[in-house]
């Protein structure tokens, strides 16, 4: 598909819709946290349990979107994973070859690799640093309950 990728309508909502194109209804599907598979790395668990709930209250994540936040979760734990065993090495994430050069161990180019997947799946949920801004204001809530008290990290004035 040519042209300019289609952003869902939560985000244009949540955004404000600064393109003004026509809101056209899209389908929806079931709004649920899909359950976490069983046969992600202990790491990858532990993540789907810290952003699932923050997606759902958003309306960012439903049963279908089970695989990509799946490859989400299993990219932060790739990441983590090798970017533990970089901080183990003893010699900064080098070693000498046959040849006496020196080179960069194999989990530093794995750690990159599953954070570039991380960083483009992230943006497609709203998770990056600069999507995440475009839905912070609050006007643009699509579930709106009236209480702005956390709006004010001070509290009531």
């Amino acid at each position: 598909m040519k042209g300019r990728r289609p952003i869902p309508l939560a985000i244009r909502k949540l955004t404000g819709n600064p393109g003004r194109r026509p809101m056209l209804p899209e389908p929806m599907p079931l709004r649920l946290i899909p359950e976490c598979p069983e046969f992600l790395h202990d790491y990858a668990k532990d993540h789907w349990a810290f952003l699932a709930p923050e997606l759902d209250r958003l309306g960012l994540i439903t049963m279908i979107d089970l695989g990509t936040f799946a490859l989400l979760c299993s990219a932060w734990a790739d990441w983590r994973l090798n970017t533990e065993a970089v901080l183990l090495t003893t010699n900064g994430g080098v070693y000498k070859t046959g040849n006496g050069y020196l080179a960069q161990i194999p989990q530093i180019s794995m750690a990159r690799a599953a954070g570039a997947v991380y960083s483009k799946l992230a943006s497609e949920f709203g998770l990056s640093p600069s999507s995440r801004t475009r839905l912070a204001d609050p006007r643009f809530a699509l579930f709106d309950d009236g209480d702005d008290s956390d709006l004010d990290p001070w509290g009531p004035a």
